[in-house]
């Protein structure tokens, strides 16, 4: 199976974004930044950059099988949320 590569303006777009992303969220605490807020902050970066962003939340979750996460999320008081 061979995937295709993406172009050189996409790659270097997503890396940019993807640093933004890293950037933002180590540099805040887990507890001020809840993954409701970290997803939409994600997205809209994603986004303004012309990316498609895909945030799971419990219910997708679990029509995905994600059943880790969703375990996972079950010691926080706060849904766990799964951004693609």
């Amino acid at each position: 199976v061979s995937a295709a590569l993406p172009s050189a303006p996409t790659a270097v777009c997503t890396a940019a974004i993807t640093d933004r992303a890293i950037c933002v969220f180590t540099s805040e605490s887990p507890g001020t930044t809840p993954g409701s807020c970290a997803s939409r902050r994600c997205k809209a970066l994603a986004e303004a950059a012309g990316l498609q962003v895909e945030v799971f939340d419990e219910k997708a979750l679990a029509a995905g099988g994600y059943g880790g996460i969703i375990g996972v999320g079950k010691g926080s008081s706060r849904p766990p949320r799964l951004i693609r």
